[in-house]
């Protein structure tokens, strides 16, 4: 519809809303596509996190169980 009404405004060589409905129409397409770009980022960094997280807690209790082995050897 909005592509209809600005060829209208074009063929009336009306050209200044013109160029501003396409920018719009544009800039709204753009906000849609990044809309799921920044979702589908930041799943991966919350899954990312959490696998990091998980891998330094294990990492952490491996090495608190090597302390505490070697203090009671002394």
């Amino acid at each position: 519809m909005m592509e209809d009404y600005a060829t209208g405004l074009e063929e009336q060589r009306n050209n200044t809303p013109v160029a501003w409905l396409r920018d719009i129409k544009y800039r709204i397409l753009l906000c849609r596509s990044l809309k799921h770009d920044l979702y589908d980022y930041l799943i991966d960094c919350h899954s990312s996190l959490t696998y990091n997280h998980g891998k330094l807690n294990q990492e952490s209790e491996n090495e608190t169980g090597t302390y505490s082995e070697n203090f009671s050897r002394r």
